[in-house]
């Protein structure tokens, strides 16, 4: 899965459509259970591209 800004607009694609991501980042958020440490990593970008294919 991929964040990207709500100013970024609704995006559709076709199914398995090529795409590029526009500055992406790629950070983790860190949580602890009791004594499980635990890390989500989450993707962002700025947009969402289509890649056309030749």
């Amino acid at each position: 899965m991929v964040e990207i800004p709500v100013q970024a607009g609704e995006k559709h694609f076709k199914y398995e459509q090529k795409v590029k991501l526009v500055n992406p980042k790629l950070y983790g958020r860190g949580y602890s259970i009791g004594d499980m440490g635990h890390t989500d990593y989450v993707l962002v970008a700025d947009d969402i591209v289509a890649v056309e294919e030749k």
